[in-house]
């Protein structure tokens, strides 16, 4: 297990969208770090044990203010918070089928996993 930041999740969901370029639909400020926040609670909130660092020792959860910061809970925990990231914009982008359907699909990926 590993220390993540924020930049790292947001840049993997910005590459799964195809939401790269100097034309971004969703701005880190408005979108993905509030977004993270959310994911990273209920991760903890679903699994207390993310709440276990690799020493034995709890972590607490602070939100990120910035891309650079350090997300609380450790990498093996990275998927599930970037299929959650991607399902809150998917409801956020619009309510079309296209996206109601992604936004199904990732809840779908976070409700296999453990």
């Amino acid at each position: 297990m590993a220390a993540m930041t924020g930049k790292q999740v947001i840049d993997q969901v910005r590459k799964d969208i195809d939401d790269i370029g100097s034309t971004q639909t969703w701005s880190d400020a408005d979108f993905m770090i509030p977004f993270l926040n959310l994911e990273v609670r209920n991760i903890v909130k679903d699994h207390p044990e993310a709440l276990i660092a690799s020493g034995g020792t709890l972590i607490t959860v602070a939100d990120i203010t910035a891309v650079g910061n350090t997300v609380s809970i450790d990498d093996e925990w990275k998927s599930r918070l970037v299929d959650g990231i991607k399902r809150r914009l998917y409801q956020t982008k619009g309510s079309g089928r296209e996206n109601r359907i992604l936004a199904k699909m990732h809840q779908e990926n976070i409700d296999r996993e453990p």
